[in-house]
């Protein structure tokens, strides 16, 4: 009977999920793995006007390589839907915000500036290119300060509060279609656009 029982116990132990390395938990990681795999492709799209989200994205990015690394089978069930919604919504903030940060874009400009200069051996610059890049750096940091107060609003908003992030999003884009340099920056960028400096 003590035998019977015995073995009863074993092969209970070995079923239970979270109880070793169960039959789930191996496809589990891989998912995990997968998932931080196609994050990790995209990059965080955090900018320094956004850095609790911006850290909150590679907290998360983390987390998912800790857990392809230990999740057992049910880290696939409530948990990986949670951490991946939680880093889906905080990408969608950050992506949000990006769009309306102006020293970031500022930087991608810069970038294709220096990647069209080379490819097209630009000397002197297009007179509109000329113009529009004093501009731009000019008004670029002056949009960002005067939307500080919004961004981080947006900033610390919980991911997972669709209702606050909402609110916040909708501050920030009201208070940018409002700033003169905002504007300003949205026509530059226009012009230069138009060049398409980041082609071959």
């Amino acid at each position: 009977m003590r035998r019977s029982l015995a073995v009863l116990l074993v092969i209970a132990a070995a079923v239970l999920p979270g109880c070793g390395k169960g039959p789930g938990d191996g496809p589990c990681r891989t998912q995990y793995a997968d998932y931080q795999q196609l994050l990790g492709e995209n990059g965080n799209p955090g900018t320094s006007a956004m850095p609790r989200q911006t850290k909150r994205w590679d907290q998360l990015y983390r987390e998912f390589g800790q857990r392809a690394k230990s999740a057992v089978s049910e880290d696939c069930t409530g948990d990986f839907t949670r951490l991946r919604k939680t880093m889906q919504s905080t990408e969608s903030i950050l992506y949000a915000a990006g769009d309306l940060d102006m020293v970031e874009k500022l930087r991608y400009a810069e970038r294709d500036l220096k990647h069209a200069e080379r490819m097209r051996e630009y000397d002197p610059l297009p007179r509109k290119l000329a113009v529009a890049f004093p501009i731009l750096r000019t008004a670029a940091p002056r949009s960002n300060h005067a939307l500080a107060r919004q961004f981080a609003g947006l900033d610390r908003a919980d991911p997972l509060d669709a209702a606050a992030v909402r609110t916040a999003t909708a501050e920030l884009k009201r208070a940018a279609s409002a700033n003169v340099d905002y504007r300003r920056c949205r026509h530059e960028l226009d012009v230069i656009a138009d060049f398409e400096l980041d082609e071959e």
